[in-house]
């Protein structure tokens, strides 16, 4: 689903670090 997606997005964004898209908020 969109939701398990945006999780791992999520996820990954906190352990390596995204620029592109702002989820580090969500941390």
């Amino acid at each position: 689903s969109k939701r398990d997606i945006n999780n791992a997005v999520t996820s990954m964004c906190c352990q390596v670090g995204c620029r592109k898209n702002d989820l580090s908020y969500l941390c």
